[in-house]
């Protein structure tokens, strides 16, 4: 059974770090960038609440309008997420079609699965600049691995993001945290969002 749910938990990460590198580098970025500054950390934290406006629309799933993102090229810490007067909005996440209500999405970061329900408290992803230093990265997965704390992971993390971050225009680093089991490791697999030129 055990063998079976973290063949699941891997799965469910390699699945969402698919969907996070399709993703649009330029609006993740001002995600990022204002992510930042709210929060005062090197990195962006997301989950499924992040693809609709208002999580509680999951128990009426018809409700559901997508997190929308207006980019400030000049300032991206000034990008604001949903915000209802910008005609001009982008999707957050792009899902591929014009579909409004965040639906694959939801389905991507939530996926219900042999009767359990997996959640913002088992699928985290974390967003960061690209840093090209395998010990960085690697000191990286294995607090994302190990720490359950968040307060105590933010500053780990944004202890180990020192330096200048490299390509930040091209590419941006993600990493896909699934927490499977309370006894055990948490599965953490890494990616790279590009800009579409690198494609």
């Amino acid at each position: 059974m055990e063998s079976r749910n973290k063949t699941i938990a891997v799965n469910i990460a390699r699945n969402v770090v698919n969907y996070m590198e399709k993703q649009d580098i330029h609006v993740m970025k001002a995600f990022l960038e204002q992510d930042k500054y709210k929060n005062s950390r090197e990195f962006a934290r997301l989950n499924w609440t992040d693809c609709v406006i208002d999580k509680e629309c999951i128990n009426n799933p018809t409700t559901c309008k997508q997190s929308t993102i207006s980019i400030d090229l000049a300032n991206p810490e000034n990008s604001k997420t949903n915000d209802a007067t910008d005609e001009n909005a982008l999707p957050l996440f792009n899902n591929g079609a014009n579909i409004a209500d965040g639906v694959i999405c939801r389905t991507v970061l939530r996926p219900y699965i042999n009767d359990f329900q997996y959640d913002e408290e088992h699928i985290s992803i974390f967003l960061l600049d690209y840093y090209d230093d395998k010990t960085t990265n690697e000191a990286i997965v294995k607090l994302l691995e190990t720490e359950q704390d968040h307060t105590t992971l933010d500053t780990q993390i944004n202890d180990k993001l020192t330096g200048s971050p490299q390509y930040e225009s091209q590419l941006m680093k993600v990493y896909v945290v699934v927490n499977w089991s309370e006894k055990r490791d948490n599965i953490v697999l890494e990616g790279v969002i590009s800009d579409e030129a690198l494609r």
